[in-house]
């Protein structure tokens, strides 16, 4: 059984530029799995702008091999380690989405959106072109780019334990039977940043009670 690797992230980078050099899918898979690891152990020594490097070319690996999901999460990273002010404008758009206003979104709302997250793109990818043609993209694009993060949630009770139960909102909307995950308070959990629903029993009222909050920059949710 191989042993841990102990190549340096210099090392890591070198093997990552000549296996993308070749243009092959799998050689690109390689280029972005090394490139993933060099930027690991460049952030974990506080070598953050070689670690955001690393990682934008592991974007760019990913997308070589024709996975433009993956290669968005890599692009995301590399902002939330060299551009504090594009990161943040991340989680802003997206816990700012039209599409979680139902009631009151409009075309002028989802226009807005999508010139944003267009803007953003530019900003985070040189050279990308604008591609989000709508709002339900835009929400996409934004979810793919926070993919390899996670915000902090936290949930409290204002008196003794309460059983919480929580899932994603998009699983709500799209796949209504998909499963909650259950925690008890007080807890604060790490999970990707997205908006959840939570469910849970009002212990004054006794009163099953569901509720909607927007994560992606973390959140806080008291149950009284």
């Amino acid at each position: 059984m191989p042993g841990p690797d102990s190549r340096r992230p210099e090392q890591l980078d070198a093997e990552a530029a000549k296996a993308f050099a070749t243009g092959t899918t799998a050689q690109c898979l390689e280029a972005a799995d090394l490139w993933r690891r060099a930027g690991d152990r460049y952030t974990t020594g506080g070598r953050t702008a070689e670690g955001a490097g690393a990682f934008r070319n592991a974007g760019r690996a990913m997308a070589c091999a024709g996975d433009s999901e993956a290669a968005l999460g890599y692009y995301g990273r590399a902002a939330e380690l060299d551009d504090a002010a594009g990161s943040h404008q991340l989680l802003v758009l997206l816990d700012g989405s039209p599409l979680y206003d139902a009631t009151s979104r409009s075309v002028a709302d989802d226009a807005r959106f999508v010139g944003a997250v267009n803007q953003l793109l530019g900003k985070l990818i040189p050279g990308q072109a604008a591609s989000v043609t709508s709002a339900e993209d835009g929400q996409r694009v934004l979810e793919d780019l926070v993919a390899r993060r996670l915000a902090p949630i936290t949930v409290k009770a204002a008196s003794g334990p309460v059983d919480v139960e929580f899932r994603r909102w998009f699983y709500s909307m799209t796949q209504p039977d998909a499963l909650w995950e259950r925690v008890t308070t007080d807890t604060t959990i790490q999970r990707p940043p997205a908006a959840y629903h939570f469910r849970y029993r009002v212990p004054t009222t006794g009163r099953d009670t569901t509720v909607m909050n927007r994560c992606a920059d973390g959140c806080t949710i008291v149950i009284h």
